[in-house]
């Protein structure tokens, strides 16, 4: 069945995720922006969960509540990995490769340059560090009906290195005065530790 609210672009090759979100938001008309992969990881509970926070704050960050559903592998380098951009960017977010919701509008100021699996980590750095409000949300996931990450590839480490140190000499060095807002974080209202995933 067709719908008129949805729109469909394919791209002559694959482009990256990052470069298929930076489209996306290009194309977008509406009040908020999410991107839903489709593996089939994040159930529609999750969603609901996460769109359930709408205009609470200017980003909703989801967080994965029951890490123990990946590989161990898995847990240990996403964990090693919000370590090092909470320690890099003097930040507490549970989690930075979630399925965000962000008001458009912000979304379209700020720079997304990075085409790389870190491209949400990087938004959400320049956003939260100029000043916008977030609130977290935890959400269950589920295990991928198949196939296997591609984001610990040698050539998908090496990218994200370099974006992660390019945002640092911009964030913290380059560009210090305009990132300088103190994290501006709502209330989820849950209970229990820090989840990671």
């Amino acid at each position: 069945l067709e719908d008129a609210r949805i729109k469909a672009v394919h791209n002559p090759r694959n482009r990256g995720f990052g470069y298929n979100y930076t489209e996306g938001v290009r194309l977008s008309g509406k009040e908020y922006v999410i991107m839903v992969p489709g593996d089939n990881e994040i159930p529609c509970a999750a969603i609901r969960k996460v769109l359930a926070r709408l205009g609470t704050a200017d980003i909703v960050v989801p967080y994965t509540a029951n890490p123990e559903v990946r590989p161990v592998a898995r847990q240990v380098v996403s964990k090693a990995f919000v370590l090092l951009m909470n320690a890099l960017f003097a930040l507490d977010l549970r989690y930075y490769n979630g399925t965000c919701v962000h008001r458009s509008e912000l979304l379209k100021k700020v720079s997304m340059t990075s085409r790389d699996f870190a491209y949400m980590a990087a938004i959400l750095v320049r956003l939260i560090k100029s000043g916008a409000s977030f609130t977290e949300v935890g959400v269950e996931i589920q295990q991928r009906e198949g196939g296997s990450s591609k984001a610990f590839s040698p050539r998908n480490v090496v990218s994200v290195m370099k974006t992660i140190l390019t945002l640092f000499w911009e964030v913290r060095v380059r560009e210090r005065a305009r990132y300088s807002s103190p994290a501006r974080r709502v209330a989820d209202g849950t209970a229990g530790g820090r989840g990671s995933g």
